[in-house]
């Protein structure tokens, strides 16, 4: 009978939220790349664009971002999108289950600090898009975060892989087969509200 230690809690919970997330997570970045890449277009004219472009090699620095003001807030963005738009208290839980690597995206970016950095005000095209980001970012953050307390609760509440199984059967897909033991087909105990938030059971491809 195997045990369920810590690591290997967060290993399953790990497979089980990288399932259900990641794709929307990959989602929101292209959506903070349209931010950056609109941002990049605004802050200089087409003219400026143009010389840009036709500066020699290492006349200016290439940069993976670019920095901008959203009401009042200075906001660094990432042209891959990878840059978070509110850093807040599911951010790191996020980093620690969901690996995502995007490859960086370099722009050539004149001397620009947040001291210098162009303000998009209410009104603008590249103002509504960053509001419509963030709002998307929040409730995705949010049902990431309610997500991860239910399933870890469930995790947290069996002492081994048989007891997991019991109660949650559905999670078998994403426990690694190192950790397998045995089945069981007893009656679940979980409620089919989580499976339905992350996506139980998964669908054949």
């Amino acid at each position: 009978m195997t045990t369920l230690t810590k690591d290997r809690r967060k290993t399953i919970l790990a497979n089980v939220i990288t399932h259900r997330f990641k794709a929307d997570f990959l989602e929101l970045y292209a959506r903070r790349a349209d931010l950056a890449n609109l941002v990049y277009d605004n802050q200089y004219t087409e003219a400026q664009h143009e010389l840009i472009a036709k500066c020699p090699n290492n006349w200016l620095s290439e940069r993976a971002y670019t920095n901008a003001v959203f009401g009042g807030s200075a906001t660094t963005l990432d042209f891959n999108g990878q840059s978070l738009l509110d850093v807040e208290k599911w951010v790191r839980r996020f980093k620690e289950l969901i690996y995502i690597q995007v490859g960086q995206v370099y722009k050539r970016v004149p001397n620009l600090n947040y001291a210098t950095c162009q303000t998009f005000s209410t009104g603008t095209e590249a103002r509504e898009l960053y509001d419509e980001v963030y709002a998307e970012e929040a409730t995705l953050m949010e049902t990431f975060g309610s997500t991860v307390v239910e399933a870890e609760a469930v995790l947290g509440s069996v002492t081994t892989i048989k007891k997991l199984l019991t109660a949650w059967p559905e999670i078998e897909d994403f426990i690694p087969q190192k950790f397998m033991t045995l089945k069981n087909n007893e009656v679940a105990l979980v409620s089919s509200n989580l499976n339905n938030k992350l996506n139980l059971p998964k669908e054949e491809v």
